[in-house]
């Protein structure tokens, strides 16, 4: 770990530059928000660690219609999946889109996602932060999906689900056994002992696993 990381607003990306590819196709516009579906992320035990400052770092967007096809737009974004804005004019080849991936990587030697909040623990509000370093893909999907229709403007929100992040985890517990670290008061969630062996690898496995459309 290198130093001691959403809401279902239109939280969405800060954009620096943006690539696209669309072929020869007939296109539409497309905004995309990127937020969280709830700032409460309870471990294990139930007890609640509350989310109150969250970011990312994206390298790429791949949009995927009902052939299988992709269409893909290139950042690199930095995210604020609390209070970004974003990406209002993405161009996407016409079709009905009901798949997206997102590749959350370091943009800039920073962190690929990072969170701060506040959980309880015997009673006394504790700080927490988080800082994960990976490059993979998140896979979005939902029922209805996305169509983007020729010179038309389309939102697509997409979802990650917090309360599912340390929901396998004994994060309080490993809290007060002194199986993970504290820096200044500050509970630091990254690998440590005993049942937190290994969180930070299981943490970003679910992160990736709790994405989806909003219809």
């Amino acid at each position: 770990m290198k130093a001691p990381f959403v809401c279902c607003i239109a939280a969405v990306f800060c954009c620096s530059c943006t690539g696209l590819d669309t072929g020869n196709a007939q296109t539409g516009t497309v905004t995309f928000g990127l937020s969280l579906a709830t700032h409460e992320a309870p471990d294990q035990a139930g007890t609640v660690f509350t989310l109150t400052d969250v970011s990312a770092s994206v390298g790429r967007i791949d949009l995927y219609d009902l052939d299988g096809d992709h269409r893909r737009v290139a950042g690199p974004w930095a995210v604020d999946l609390l209070s970004g804005a974003g990406i209002d004019d993405a161009q996407v080849a016409v079709g009905t889109y009901r798949r997206v991936d997102i590749r959350f990587e370091p943009v800039g030697g920073d962190f690929t996602l990072s969170a701060r909040g506040t959980v309880t623990l015997d009673g006394a509000e504790t700080p927490f932060v988080m800082l994960l370093d990976f490059s993979e893909e998140a896979r979005f999907e939902g029922a209805s999906g996305i169509t983007v229709s020729e010179g038309g403007t389309s939102a697509l929100l997409l979802s990650l689900d917090a309360a599912s992040w340390f929901e396998d985890l004994p994060l309080a517990q490993c809290a007060r056994d002194g199986d993970l670290p504290k820096e200044n008061g500050t509970l630091v969630l990254t690998d440590g002992r005993g049942g937190c062996s290994a969180i930070e690898g299981a943490i970003k496995d679910a992160i990736k696993a709790s994405g989806s459309i909003e219809d």
